[in-house]
């Protein structure tokens, strides 16, 4: 079961895939996904709501605006927050797409709008279980594979196809390896997690981070912290993959660099409006926990003593990654107390 919701939760990886790379796409959209990229959501969702204010009915465009939504959350960890929202938005698009399949739309078009659906199904069944509604999010889910399954016929227009099964293929098999045929399921699943993020997909980033955690979980740390130095190069401030690659470095021993990074992170997100109190607990407990096997507990405790001193808005307090990074500081200036 575990495995099972495990794949649940990270089908739809940080950020909401998009559509075919056959598919035509105006300028605006790639407007919004560069906006995305740079994290600059409020902008994104002005964009989307131009488009709106004039095609109230725009399928893409209401699907990019959930894209920005979803994206936002990952990065945040806002899910006890805003997953009702993102969940209501997830079912009006929903409704917009089975209104445009009614008019049987050209076949690109279709495959495209099938796409949509089960992606967009994937995002409601991940908040849903984020948020503890754990067999409705299996039935979302459960939904969303069999109509990737269906669209494999077309993966080399969708590369992103790959990315949701392989994705769902590499937890589930990786975690039920001792049945047979399950094992090989998984290899084939993080097969297809690089070609999606070898691809010119225009969310080639999404499949990107979902493998970064993967080879992170495998303990292929080098792997991870050169494509990650890959990213930012053109993304230098994208804080995902400067957290991917504050953990790799973490990972492999390289505690000064950690400790740079960690301070990077946690003074970026400080200056975000809003605060990412996520990323800037999570840059503290790396500073404070290489410290720590630096052998130099003062400096450990500092720091936690540091990040624990921060007010933290109340609302803000019931992201989970905030209480148990929390929890992990804590557990920090114990140790050092210990010793």
């Amino acid at each position: 079961m575990n495995g099972v919701l495990r794949a649940v939760v990270l089908i739809t990886g940080v950020a909401v895939a998009a559509c075919a790379t056959g598919y035509k796409w105006d300028e605006p959209v790639g407007s919004v996904l560069e906006l995305v990229m740079r994290q600059r959501y409020g902008d994104a969702y002005r964009v989307c709501d131009s488009v709106l204010a004039v095609v109230p009915d725009d399928v893409t465009f209401r699907y990019m605006k959930l894209a920005v939504l979803q994206s936002q959350m990952s990065d945040y960890e806002s899910y006890a927050l805003d997953g009702d929202a993102c969940v209501a938005m997830a079912e009006s698009v929903l409704v917009r797409v089975e209104k445009r399949l009614t008019l049987d739309p050209p076949p690109d078009e279709k495959s495209m709008l099938m796409y949509v659906k089960a992606t967009v199904l994937g995002t409601a069944g991940m908040t849903k279980t984020k948020n503890g509604s754990i067999l409705a999010g299996i039935r979302y889910a459960r939904a969303s594979y069999s109509l990737y399954r269906n669209l494999l016929e077309h993966a080399t227009l969708f590369p992103d196809v790959l990315y949701g099964i392989g994705l769902f293929d590499y937890y589930l098999g990786d975690n039920l390896r001792w049945i047979p045929g399950l094992g090989l399921q998984a290899r084939r699943g993080i097969g297809y997690l690089y070609e999606a993020a070898d691809s010119d997909s225009p969310f080639r980033y999404a499949a990107k981070i979902s493998l970064l955690w993967i080879l992170l979980e495998q303990k292929k740390f080098t792997e991870a912290d050169s494509i990650a130095t890959g990213v930012l190069a053109n993304y230098p401030e994208h804080s995902v993959f400067l957290q991917i690659q504050l953990q790799a470095v973490f990972g492999v021993g390289n505690y000064q660099r950690a400790i740079v990074l960690g301070k990077e992170l946690a003074e970026r997100s400080l200056k975000r409006q809003p605060v990412n109190w996520c990323d800037v607990l999570s840059g503290y407990y790396f500073m404070a926990a290489s410290w720590l096997r630096l052998d130099d507990k003062q400096k450990a405790h500092t720091i936690a003593e540091k990040a624990l001193s921060y007010q933290i808005p109340a609302d803000t307090l019931r992201i989970d990654w905030v209480r148990k990074h929390r929890e992990r500081l804590v557990a920090i200036t114990e140790a050092c107390r210990r010793r």
